[in-house]
């Protein structure tokens, strides 16, 4: 740790100031006065005050992560049992806190995309899980201890004033009330009637909470202040992450997690790295058939069109009407079967074909009288495949019949997988 003393210091204007606790400065170095560093300023009680303030110089001293803000130096202001203040000398951070971010994205109207915000919460809960490594809990999670440079894309971790060695299970109650956990809460209001200041709980599993606040804030870019009463929390949690854009479907499974009301539910920083690290790998996209979010791996994906797996594998080929083959005057069965000699495409119900798709296939076929299949409908007339786009028989009482499933169109029937066959099922066969 570099030794700088106030004397080294040139101190300049004020950021922040908390009355009879703290002033946050901006100054420079007297020996290299390009260089900005930001001065926090603690005013000291007693000796036993300044025990405790210098516990955040000693737990920022030993930290080494790139999202964790670096200490320079701290000093003492007096002498012997007289102290007045202690200097903390550390990283400025000219583009302000998370909070100045988000308020600028809000009047913006700017929302982030989901990869921008897997990105930032990739570098704060590595942070906050390398301070779990350490044994260390910060207990007061919130925009305003989050430190924004890089031009927006970078994200440090600070104010460490309310940190502390994790031993035991009995904590003093702490932490910014808009952002702590259930059961921090619930020991915030009991604490009124009980004078009791301490709860049992896990708090780096309250500080995930904490920190899911902050991610939700970010997402949805509107106040939680609706949270803050515990009455019907989780239904008020799963409307707010059930409202997130459309786009935010894998941030949406994070949210899930880290705001588990029940913190037996909720995971530690370790473990939600892990978690967070599948969440992304499995990216999920809409199913055009289904309109179901499924694993992009899960997909038959050609020209720009996107159906599940599920979907073609649980499709239902074969119409409810009767198929009728003219060319050797047999019913068709569900396996496709007539007195003809060749196979059938399952879609289409033509002559089995290869590098054609079934529109192709039935253009050719109709065009040139070779088109053989008729749908008998419930009303008791024989239907003939209709002109372009060849994917439908056509019945002058009741309308069009897709000709892959065998429903009429109009309905309320989801023919995106119809469409889907009728230009792709041979790539799906090989």
């Amino acid at each position: 740790m570099q030794r700088i003393t106030l004397s080294d210091i040139i101190i300049g204007d004020r950021i922040y100031s908390r009355e009879g606790y703290c002033e946050v400065s901006k100054g420079t170095l007297r020996a290299d006065p390009s260089e900005v560093i930001c001065i926090k300023k603690l005013f000291i009680e007693d000796l036993k005050d300044l025990s405790s303030q210098y516990s955040e110089c000693l737990t920022m001293a030993q930290l080494n992560h790139q999202n964790i803000i670096k200490l320079r130096s701290a000093s003492i202001e007096g002498i012997g049992q007289r102290v007045n203040n202690l200097y903390i000398y550390m990283e400025y951070f000219p583009e302000g806190d998370l909070q100045k971010l988000i308020k600028s994205r809000v009047e913006n109207h700017k929302p982030w995309t989901e990869n921008e915000l897997f990105e930032y919460a990739e570098q704060l809960v590595s942070a906050y899980s390398y301070l779990q490594s350490k044994n260390i809990c910060h207990r007061d999670i919130k925009p305003q201890n989050i430190f924004v440079t890089n031009n927006g894309t970078m994200l440090k971790v600070g104010d460490f004033g309310t940190s502390r060695n994790i031993n035991g299970g009995d904590f003093t109650i702490i932490g910014t009330p808009l952002y702590v956990s259930p059961l921090v809460r619930v020991a915030i209001s009991e604490s009124v009637r009980t004078n009791k200041y301490t709860v049992e709980h896990d708090p780096f599993k309250s500080d995930v909470y904490s920190l899911g606040l902050v991610f939700l804030y970010m997402a949805s870019l509107q106040d939680i202040r609706d949270l803050t009463n515990l009455s019907n929390i989780e239904e008020k949690i799963s409307k707010r992450i059930i409202a997130l854009p459309s786009g935010y479907r894998r941030f949406q499974r994070l949210l899930w997690y880290m705001l588990a009301v029940d913190e037996v539910n909720r995971p530690c920083f370790i473990r939600l790295i892990s978690i967070m690290r599948e969440i992304i790998i499995h990216e999920e996209i809409l199913c055009e058939g289904c309109n179901e979010y499924q694993e992009v791996t899960d997909f038959h994906e050609l020209s720009n069109r996107k159906i599940c797996k599920k979907c073609v594998a649980n499709y239902l080929f074969f119409p409810e009407n009767r198929l009728y083959c003219s060319a050797c005057n047999a019913y068709l069965y569900a396996d496709l079967e007539c007195d003809c000699s060749y196979l059938r495409c399952f879609a289409c119900k033509n002559n089995r074909h290869n590098q054609k798709s079934c529109y192709d296939e039935l253009a050719y076929s109709f065009q040139n009288g070779k088109y053989s299949i008729r749908m008998i409908c419930n009303c008791g007339l024989l239907e003939l495949m209709n002109n372009a786009p060849y994917s439908y028989f056509y019945c002058p009482n009741c309308g069009y019949f897709c000709v892959v499933c065998g429903f009429l169109y109009g309905n309320e029937r989801n023919h995106k997988v119809c469409e889907f066959m009728l230009n792709h099922n041979y790539h799906i066969e090989n």
